[in-house]
């Protein structure tokens, strides 16, 4: 048996519990002012789940009220139940009439008196239940000789030979431990006693040798969980030089940056906005810079995105500086890479060629990057100054055999 308090700091899972017992004397205006939203929902969905896959939940009844949680939503005190549970103020009565074959027949044999009613039956709430309603099915009732439902028993027929869990509805007693200690009898739970504050102050020998121990394990737990932390980013770094083959706009920008940065090229960056989409400085060719603009495409290029990568080259030459055009192109982008390489790379193209040959200007296939990136992190070298000489003097389509 586990109890759960409404602010545990990490709500467990209740895939494991076959019957949940829910006090509802533990839910004052008070836990609901300070509960927040999100713990609302778990409470909800995490009993709700199980609820549906025929777990069975034990409700010790209460008023029905509702308040403000501490971020202004207003719930009511049955936020965590999957039915609505109408339950009102009656006039206090003493004692039920006999009732055979009850499941809770012992608990209810201890009620001494009464003072609410469950009324209309309760109804499963329909959020989340994947149905429009779902019909109550009665299994037992505990009423009082005014025929008043005091509580019960029942399930929820959701259609299509789907069952719920059943659901009890006790009253409460005025002994509350009784009244628990009770349930779990019937239930066959066995129930230990808490420790006592004061049992934390002895110390057995050998307690503080295993507590130490403890703390440097925990150490060393924070230490794995860091490190995991640490390769998982590493792994995700990785993963990104694969955005080379499928991504276009920003991502792309940022995923040949990395890519530069990955064979040496230091100053790879991308550019202001309206102006270079990539750009890095050349550090041994009379190019002062390498313009670039990077198109992500589902085919192929347009003549308009050369155009746009010599009014790049311009702007730079307008000022003074003397810049190489290189079009980055990931063509086919939504395509395997392994069945359209040989699209991705053919750029034969005549009108294609007359514009951006004279200009000085070339083309590298992300597919050509993204391969030279590979054959560096599987630790070949590769010369940044013979990547930035092979830019600087094609004005082709680049391969991969032109930079190994």
């Amino acid at each position: 048996m586990n109890c759960i308090d409404w602010f545990i700091e990490k709500l467990p899972s209740f895939a494991d519990c076959n019957t949940l017992v829910v006090d509802m004397s533990s839910i004052t205006e008070k836990t609901l002012a300070n509960i927040s939203n999100e713990r609302v929902e778990q409470f909800f969905q995490e009993i709700n789940k199980r609820f549906k896959s025929g777990g069975r939940i034990v409700c010790i009844l209460q008023k029905h009220f509702e308040a403000l949680t501490k971020n202004g939503h207003r719930v009511d005190n049955y936020f965590w139940s999957p039915v609505s549970v109408p339950c009102t103020d009656i006039p206090i009565g003493h004692g039920i009439p006999p009732l055979d074959n009850l499941t809770f027949e012992e608990y209810v044999k201890k009620i001494t008196e009464w003072n609410l009613k469950i009324d209309p039956l309760p109804t499963i709430k329909t959020r989340n239940w994947g149905t429009s309603g779902g019909s109550t099915e009665l299994d037992e009732l505990i009423i009082n000789k005014n025929r008043e439902i005091l509580g019960g028993s029942f399930h929820y027929d959701l259609g299509g030979n789907r069952y719920t869990g059943k659901i009890h509805f006790l009253p409460p007693l005025q002994d509350s431990e009784t009244g628990m200690n009770t349930i779990l009898e019937i239930l066959n739970v066995k129930t230990k006693t808490p420790p006592p504050e004061w049992s934390e102050s002895i110390k057995l020998p050998g307690t503080n040798e295993i507590e130490k121990s403890i703390q440097e394990i925990d150490g060393k737990i924070s230490q794995l969980y860091k490190d995991k932390l640490n390769q998982e980013r590493q792994k995700k770094s990785l993963e990104n030089h694969k955005k080379l083959l499928y991504e276009t706009g920003d991502e792309l920008e940022f995923a040949i940056v990395d890519a530069l940065t990955v064979l040496g090229i230091s100053n790879a960056r991308r550019g202001e906005p309206g102006k270079d989409d990539v750009l890095f400085d050349f550090t041994t060719t009379d190019f002062k810079i390498c313009s670039m603009e990077a198109k992500g495409v589902k085919n192929g290029v347009s003549l308009d995105d050369f155009r746009q990568l010599d009014n790049w080259v311009t702007d730079h030459l307008s000022v003074g500086i003397k810049a190489k055009g290189v079009l980055f192109a990931n063509t086919y982008r939504l395509q395997n890479p392994s069945e359209s390489e040989s699209k991705r790379m053919d750029f034969n193209n005549k009108t294609f060629e007359d514009y951006y040959q004279p200009r000085n200007q070339c083309i590298l296939p992300t597919l050509t990057l993204f391969k030279l990136v590979e054959h560096k992190l599987k630790g070949n070298e590769l010369d940044p100054k013979k990547i930035e000489e092979v830019i600087a003097n094609s004005s082709n389509v680049l391969k991969f055999d032109d930079f190994v």
